[in-house]
């Protein structure tokens, strides 16, 4: 994803911090339309993340 869209929609380090935003050899990338999704809500709900937004529709990984 690209840097600008995660910074202003995703908002890294910050309290507002999409719960969805993954980090992989790639860069950026976004889990909220990959099976993660339901992993990162439990977590949630479990108060087990400090980041807890859902900011966005979601994002498709790109594939190579």
């Amino acid at each position: 994803m690209e840097d600008k869209f995660v910074k202003e929609t995703c908002k890294p380090n910050t309290l507002e911090c999409c719960r969805y935003l993954m980090m992989s050899a790639k860069g950026w990338e976004c889990g909220k339309l990959t099976e993660m999704k339901s992993v990162f809500d439990i977590r949630v709900a479990k108060g087990e993340m400090r980041a807890i937004g859902d900011n966005c529709e979601g994002k498709k990984l790109e594939m190579e």
